[in-house]
């Protein structure tokens, strides 16, 4: 089993407070907080990738089934990833 790194500031309790959070958030709980963030410019910095239609979908279809944004689903996975990858590099 590999450790996890966070950034700092986080730890695993301030995590799993985050993914509480956007995992029992209602869709129109999820809007309501884009549109605040948006109105009071409070979106974080964003780059754009272009993703395969087929990984899209299938992305999409297993974040309805967790009850959250793809994106969400999408940014945690590419995060753990790059987690594993840095432990299997130091090693």
């Amino acid at each position: 089993m590999t450790q996890n790194s966070f950034p700092p500031g986080w730890d695993e309790t301030r995590v799993m407070k985050v993914l509480t959070h956007y995992e029992t958030q209602t869709e129109d709980e999820a809007v309501a907080e884009d549109e605040a963030a948006f109105e009071k410019g409070l979106r974080p910095p964003e780059t754009y990738y272009v993703l395969d239609s087929t990984l899209a979908t299938k992305l999409a279809d297993l974040a309805r089934q967790r009850g959250v944004s793809a994106e969400t689903l999408l940014n945690l996975l590419v995060y753990e990833k790059l987690q594993e990858w840095q432990v299997a590099t130091a090693a």
